[in-house]
């Protein structure tokens, strides 16, 4: 692991829990709201350390003198690389380019976003909510931020990471995701990624997954978050891909994360819409995605996440209802007017079996701009229940040795919990919502005829 430097605003130091006047510190003074973010102290830095000799440093002088002379062929290559790098990072982020920002100035400019982050600031805190313009800081390069939290749950430890799509600047959709989040007492992080508002630097893979993993690294550390909800949507699920493939994550916060339409790799998707010109160009431009550098690979950071045992909810577009908790086929993949069956994370993971602690999240009809199924009831309830020392089968499993000879009771022990996960606990969930004039109503709708059970697992829901 390399070292690291971190560094956290004096302000984050006096946040104590249930104390909302310290958070109410948090509301960003207008003048922080626009200009530069290098002008200001930033929130929350992390500096990696990489010790340089000198012959590290002439080493490098020296590769760079022969690339521009000695040896022109190898600077035209890099040359090249580099510019099919870009045209690929435009098509995949078309906000971050300077040409769509100047096109579309009166939406995408820096100055057209300072006066939206300005304008929803006024109308949030009207309403209630703490509105920041954070500052984070990642080896020189500054990301524009906006920490959301009502003053009902801004300090319960409860936090979302959210990434947008490709067309999308976080002063925008803060009005969709903010509130959404907030019904289930969740608190808001947004972040920019780089190129867009007041966000620095130049879109690659690598950089727009440090925007959004040095945001996870806030929220544990600034924020003392106790569970975290790692979200992204389309790109931004791809862009959470990469955050998650570079970050340490702690053994004592709880973690979920949510894909909501997301590709499976950013040169399959490009393959795919390539054959449909002549189907001799998919495999020249999975290729070249590759090679230019512009791959993002979702299905390696599920893979990752199904080692470490953290839950993620897969949203896709099926063709037809999948029950909660049932496993759908590759058949079942549907295309959401932007993202093929065929290039979407849900067949994929299907596809290669990537299926533990994973809920699948299948929306028939499911159009990739209606932003109305941002967080349907199906992935509301993994939320709940995302503490696993909250699990009602902790006790159990808890007193397992799994390094002892008791592999056959620990699978069944391990099919027992998904088989409570995905049915009775979504079934609950589905109950708790009701109005409690309604819970008998509901109870025999799905088959518990014992309403004095009903209410026990109610109670026992409400306290997870």
């Amino acid at each position: 692991m390399t070292n690291q430097i971190i560094k956290i605003s004096p302000l984050y130091h006096s946040l104590s829990s249930g104390n909302l006047e310290n958070w109410n510190a948090l509301r960003s003074p207008k003048e922080d709201l626009v200009g530069p973010l290098s002008q200001r102290a930033p929130d929350f830095s992390i500096h990696d350390i990489q010790p340089l000799t000198w012959k590290d440093t002439l080493q490098k002088v020296t590769l760079r003198f022969l690339k521009c002379t000695l040896l022109f062929p190898w600077g035209l290559y890099d040359g090249l690389n580099y510019l099919t790098q870009r045209l690929a990072m435009t098509a995949l982020y078309p906000i971050q380019s300077r040409a769509v920002q100047l096109l579309a100035r009166q939406k995408f400019s820096t100055s057209a976003l300072d006066h939206q982050r300005q304008e929803l600031t006024e109308e949030f805190q009207e309403r209630g909510y703490i509105v920041r313009h954070v500052s984070l800081e990642k080896n020189g390069t500054h990301y524009s931020g906006l920490l959301i939290g009502h003053r009902e749950t801004i300090y319960n430890g409860q936090w979302v990471i959210q990434a947008g799509g490709n067309a999308q600047a976080i002063e925008d959709s803060a009005y969709l995701y903010a509130p959404c989040y907030k019904e289930q007492r969740f608190n808001t992080l947004l972040i920019n990624g780089p190129g867009v508002g007041r966000s620095e630097g130049e879109a690659t893979p690598l950089t727009m997954g440090e925007a959004q993993e040095i945001g996870i690294s806030f929220l544990e550390s600034a924020i003392k978050a106790k569970k975290i909800v790692i979200a992204g949507l389309s790109l931004g699920g791809a862009a959470m891909g990469q955050a998650i493939l570079l970050h340490h994550f702690k053994p004592d916060t709880s973690y979920c994360v949510i894909r909501q339409v997301t590709f499976d790799q950013a040169s399959r998707i490009a393959g795919v819409f390539a054959s449909r010109v002549w189907s001799k160009l998919r495999s020249f431009t999975e290729h070249l995605i590759r090679w230019c550098g512009a791959e993002m690979d979702s299905v390696l950071a599920s893979r990752k996440l199904q080692q470490l045992g953290i839950h993620e909810v897969i949203m896709q577009a099926t063709n037809k209802e999948i029950p909660t908790g049932t496993l759908p086929t590759a058949e079942d993949f549907a295309s959401d007017g932007v993202i093929p069956a065929e290039a979407s994370l849900g067949y994929r993971l299907i596809q290669e079996g990537i299926t533990q602690h994973k809920t699948f999240c299948c929306l028939p009809q499911l159009s990739h701009g209606n932003p109305l199924w941002v967080l349907p009831d199906a992935a509301v309830a993994p939320l709940r229940f995302m503490d696993k020392r909250s699990h009602p089968l902790f006790p159990l499993y808890s007193t397992l040795d799994e390094n002892s000879n008791h592999e056959i009771v620990q699978h069944h022990l391990n099919q027992l919990q998904e088989t409570l996960r995905h049915q009775l606990y979504f079934k609950v969930w589905e109950l708790s919502t009701a109005a409690d004039k309604h819970q008998e109503r509901w109870g025999e709708r799905i088959g518990i005829r014992d309403h004095s059970l009903l209410k026990q697992a109610i109670e026992a829901l409400s306290n997870i």
